[in-house]
């Protein structure tokens, strides 16, 4: 029995989709600082940083899980298929 998750591993699919939308955040949020006045250039520019280097651990993190995800359920399949 295969199930729509176990054919063809969708999740690359959903990273993408994340950090494209963390981006287009991310993106927006500078854009509203910016119009707003914002913060001295230093201050704004380590806070940027900041944000970034967030959402890089995060995707690391998010990258593993996916792994574990994928690993997970070719075991299944594999055992599935022994039997």
């Amino acid at each position: 029995m295969h199930t729509p998750f176990m054919h063809g591993f969708p999740f690359w699919d959903t990273t993408q989709l994340i950090i494209i939308l963390a981006f287009v955040l991310l993106a927006i949020k500078l854009f509203r600082r910016d119009r707003s006045g914002g913060r001295g250039g230093r201050e704004a520019a380590d806070e940027e940083a900041r944000t970034i280097q967030e959402l890089y651990r995060g995707f690391e993190r998010m990258e593993r899980r996916v792994e574990h995800l994928e690993t997970i359920l070719m075991d299944r399949e594999r055992k599935e298929g022994k039997s």
